[in-house]
């Protein structure tokens, strides 16, 4: 009836643009937030040291004793640590996804070849990041860990062994890898003491167990 007061709806290009960069915006402030809460936490944990108490009181040190180890049940109980070591980087890499869907977005708006080039070079950092996520899961030696990984990982040994998935899994994984390359572990680090450990002495104990097993000094 009026069409000069009738305002336009907005394009679906424009709707995705600004859905990509104030969902980033927006996930970016939560991390930066939840960031500091978890430091206060942690900062909780960490307000009664042993070394600021009385050293010379026996009960004072067992008190302090005390004091850590029932804030550090609280931490495992609470699952303090995998808050801060899971939730906040997935949030980060969530608002990067955002930023780069309303950022090509814009670009194909504006100027197509331009676009394509950061499309490939995204594409390109994409694949890096999906490899190294997923290496992590077939073997426990890479060192290529991250939350995402992690949790990959804990979803493969899961299926196999028809379980719950859990992070658990992961480093019973790891430690039975250890346990398999013991030998060869032991030979590399007592090999790594010869040549690098600052007292002449355990560098000769060394260099003789060696020799005993016959294994070279790398």
């Amino acid at each position: 009836m009026y069409p000069m007061l009738q305002v336009p709806s907005p394009d679906a290009s424009a709707i995705a643009i600004n859905a990509g960069f104030f969902g980033s915006l927006v996930l970016s402030l939560c991390t930066a937030i939840m960031s500091l809460q978890c430091r206060t936490w942690l900062d909780g944990y960490q307000a009664y040291r042993l070394g600021s108490c009385d050293r010379d009181s026996k009960d004072a040190l067992l008190e302090a004793c005390r004091i850590r180890q029932y804030r550090y049940r609280g931490l495992m109980k609470y699952k303090i640590l995998d808050a801060a070591g899971s939730a906040g980087p997935m949030l980060i890499y969530t608002s990067f996804i955002f930023f780069f869907i309303g950022l090509v977005v814009f670009l194909l708006t504006l100027h197509v070849p331009i676009a394509i080039a950061i499309i490939a070079l995204l594409g390109t950092f994409l694949v890096g990041y999906v490899l190294t996520s997923i290496i992590p899961s077939f073997t426990s030696e890479a060192p290529y860990k991250t939350p995402l990984s992690q949790s990959l990982g804990a979803l493969y040994r899961a299926a196999r062994k028809g379980q719950m998935p859990s992070r658990q899994l992961n480093e019973l994984a790891e430690a039975a890898d250890v346990r398999k390359q013991q030998s060869t572990l032991d030979t590399e680090i007592l090999s790594w003491l010869a040549v690098h450990a600052k007292r002449t002495a355990i560098q000769e104990t060394v260099k003789e167990y060696l020799v005993l097993k016959r294994e070279p000094v790398v």
